[in-house]
C-alpha cells in the first residue's frame, strides 16, 4: 500500500533527484542525479521541479513530478509541453509536442508505489509504454532527499548510492507484465531515443 505523503518541515526546499530506468528490452538501465530540484507541498501533493537543458536547441524544458499517494503526474513545459499520469491498474493517454511535431503516448501502469517522509522519498513505477506504434516495458525508480541531508548523510544507509537503487530497480523485474523478451523485434526503446535526442532524463 503507499504511503500517504507526510508534510515537510518547510513548504519549499532544495533536494536531490536520482532516478534509475530499466527497460525490459536487452535489460538496458539509465541513471542519473539531478541537483538543485525544488521540492515543495501544496494541496495534498507533493511537486518536484527543475530545468533541464535541450542539447543541440536554444531554450529548456521545465519537468515537474506531481507525487499523490496514488497516481504520479510528469509534467514538461518549454521546447516540450507533455503531461501524463501514471496510477497503477490504469491506462492514461496524452500527447507530446516538440515544435511542430506531436507524438501519441498511452500507458499502462501495473505497478506505482509512493513513498514520502520529511526528508524525502522513493517512488517505484513499472508500466507498458505504447508510443509512435511501438510497444515497450519499463520499470523506473525516483529518489530525493533534502540536499544538506544528502551532503551530511551521503554515506548512511537511507541515502542510497546509484548500485544500491540499481539493485531494488533489479526487483521491480515481475511487475513487467512480458519479462525482459525484446517485443515484436522493435527498436529497444524509442522513449530512450526520443529523450536521448532531446538531451532529457526522465521516464
Amino acid at each position: 500500500m503507499p504511503t500517504e505523503p507526510s508534510t515537510p518541515k518547510k513548504c519549499k526546499r532544495t533536494c536531490v533527484l536520482t532516478w534509475v530506468r530499466r527497460t525490459a528490452a536487452g535489460g538496458q538501465v539509465e541513471t542519473e542525479r539531478i541537483a538543485d530540484v525544488t521540492w515543495q507541498q501544496r494541496a495534498g501533493a507533493h511537486y518536484l521541479s527543475y530545468e533541464e537543458s535541450v542539447s543541440g536547441d536554444t531554450g529548456s524544458v521545465r519537468t515537474t513530478l506531481r507525487l499523490e499517494p496514488l497516481a504520479l503526474t510528469w509534467i514538461r513545459h518549454g521546447l516540450i509541453d507533455w503531461t501524463h499520469t501514471f496510477r497503477e491498474g490504469e491506462s492514461h493517454t496524452s500527447r507530446m509536442t516538440m515544435g511542430s511535431q506531436a507524438i501519441a503516448i498511452s500507458t499502462q501502469t501495473t505497478h506505482l508505489q509512493v513513498d514520502i517522509h520529511p526528508d524525502g522519498g522513493r517512488v517505484t513505477l513499472a508500466y507498458v509504454m505504447m508510443m509512435a506504434g511501438e510497444e515497450s516495458d519499463v520499470a523506473l525508480e525516483l529518489t530525493f532527499s533534502r540536499s544538506d541531508r544528502t551532503a551530511r548523510d551521503s554515506s548512511r544507509k537511507d541515502s542510497p548510492t546509484l548500485d544500491e537503487i540499481r539493485r531494488r530497480n533489479d526487483a521491480l523485474g515481475p511487475y513487467l507484465p512480458r519479462g525482459l523478451e525484446r517485443r515484436n523485434g522493435g527498436p529497444t526503446d524509442i522513449w530512450t531515443h526520443c529523450n536521448r535526442k532531446q538531451g532529457l532524463s526522465g521516464c
